[in-house]
């Protein structure tokens, strides 16, 4: 089962005023400018950020697995990689977010980037993980033995071949050209 964890989840007061409710005035007169409310709205004691990684590495571990439910299915493989990138983005959010642990706080204050940015939570994922994580290869599973070779065209110039007698799964490794 799917357990979000977002920015409100451990909130207990609020997660601090918007830019419309600001009285100041920073934000009018420097857009560029981001409050240390903006930037940090989020406060958690060091338990719940690591009930937080818990739960993330346990989504991880659930859409992984929904994934490859999904790849035994012809007719829902294509929606499996959209799991796989966004298990990868949740192991970035557990590495963001025991980078904030230092075990010296009462409390410790949460960019929103952890929480809103699902390119640097990716990358922070990617970065922390294997290379071949990050390679997105096309391929087949051939449950049938056959006496004889097989080659597949997956694409003008691709194409993936498994000897006589062989199943299992077969990837095209060559890396196309953009």
């Amino acid at each position: 089962m799917y357990v979000p964890f977002t920015s409100g989840m451990f909130n207990s007061g609020g997660s601090g005023p918007s830019d419309e409710s600001r009285s100041d005035g920073d934000s009018e007169k420097f857009p560029s400018r981001v409050s240390s409310a903006k930037k940090y709205p989020h406060s958690f004691t060091e338990q719940q950020l690591r009930q937080g990684c818990v739960r993330c590495i346990d989504n991880v571990k659930g859409l992984l697995n929904s994934a490859l439910i999904l790849l035994d299915h012809k007719e829902s493989q294509q929606y499996s990689l959209g799991l796989y990138i966004y298990a990868i983005e949740e192991f970035g959010k557990v590495i963001m977010l025991k980078r904030q642990v230092n075990g010296t706080k009462a409390a410790y204050k949460v960019p929103n980037l952890i929480f809103e940015n699902h390119i640097a939570k990716l990358l922070e994922g990617l970065k922390n993980l294997p290379a071949a994580c990050g390679d997105i290869i096309r391929g087949i599973r051939i449950r049938n033995t056959s006496g004889k070779a097989l080659t597949i065209k997956i694409g003008s110039d691709r194409k993936i071949s498994r000897g006589a007698n062989q199943t299992g799964d077969f990837f095209d490794t060559t890396m196309p050209n953009y």
